[in-house]
């Protein structure tokens, strides 16, 4: 019966809507010796502007949803590593 209960990783996950704008998440994984731990929000501004945003244990995200025309969206986001790394980026949609 032990073989079944061998969990090496554990989750969990808690979703917040705070508002009709405002979403909160959380998520903790434990697997080992080693857990870790992020946080994010979205924001919705208007029907075309969507913020993120991002904390965890390695990195700070942020991102941008923009809607410019029916059928054109652009995308763009930002992540800074704890370790000095920064990546960017920006994407444009069209339907």
């Amino acid at each position: 019966m032990d073989r079944y209960f061998r969990f090496k990783t554990f989750t969990g996950v808690c979703h917040y809507k705070a508002s009709s704008a405002l979403r909160c998440a959380a998520t903790c994984t434990y697997s080992g010796s080693s857990p870790s731990m992020a946080l994010g929000a979205s924001y919705e501004v208007n029907k075309e502007l969507l913020l993120k945003g991002k904390v965890s244990k390695s990195s700070v995200s942020l991102g941008c949803k923009k809607t410019l025309a029916k059928g054109l969206t652009a995308l763009s986001g930002l992540e800074y590593g704890f370790d000095g790394k920064m990546s960017y980026g920006l994407q444009l949609s069209v339907e």
